[in-house]
């Protein structure tokens, strides 16, 4: 059975979900003890409030959000991201985080660059099912390296006037990751529904 929270607020989501995740499944991947709740789907209805505020429970360092989203648009895997968080070390292999969004998004087997095709098929047709951006590569991701994208890719669909994104992931870590990558999320829409003449993500 799914399981579907939806709210305003990043602050709404991240609530809901660190409740539903209290009653998770007890799980050990990679011996990690963690708790687990499968078909859960989560819904923002307002993108632009993407900065978690919930002190003293959860506080965000903004400036690692706003770098991280920086990092990753910029289609980069540089290690400067260590200087905002120095946590992220314990993933990279040989100093490099191999599972980067940013090459993958930007530059994909060194050829595409997948953000600006979707604004191009979009442009070119507004009804279009294959604005799709891919993360995760079997081929890469076999590898063993550490850094596995938890993101599997973003879908987007221009309908009755505004900009609708989803996004699947294969895992996603309630407390740590996800309010950072709410706020990478929405601002990916902002940014592509801004290049389609100004539409209003939802």
């Amino acid at each position: 059975m799914t399981i579907t929270l939806s709210g305003d607020s990043v602050a709404e989501l991240f609530t809901g979900a660190a409740r539903l995740a209290k009653d998770g499944r007890r799980v050990s991947p990679r011996e990690m003890a963690t708790r687990e709740v499968f078909d859960a789907s989560m819904k923002l209805t307002e993108p632009r409030a993407r900065l978690l505020v919930a002190p003293p429970a959860r506080v965000l360092n903004p400036a690692f959000a706003v770098a991280e989203t920086v990092w990753i648009l910029s289609g980069t895997d540089a290690p400067w991201i260590f200087d905002y968080n120095a946590r992220l070390r314990q993933y990279a292999d040989d100093g490099i985080l191999r599972g980067a969004y940013g090459p993958r998004m930007r530059n994909w087997a060194g050829e595409i660059d997948q953000l600006r095709r979707v604004v191009d098929i979009l442009k070119a047709d507004p009804d279009s099912r294959r604005a799709t951006i891919q993360l995760y590569d079997p081929v890469r991701d076999s590898a063993g390296h550490k850094d596995v994208p938890c993101t599997l890719g973003f879908r987007f669909h221009l309908r009755g006037g505004r900009l609708h994104m989803s996004t699947t992931m294969r895992s996603q870590d309630v407390w740590i990751g996800m309010p950072y990558d709410l706020f990478f999320f929405t601002t990916l829409h902002e940014l592509v529904a801004g290049w389609l003449a100004g539409r209003r993500p939802r």
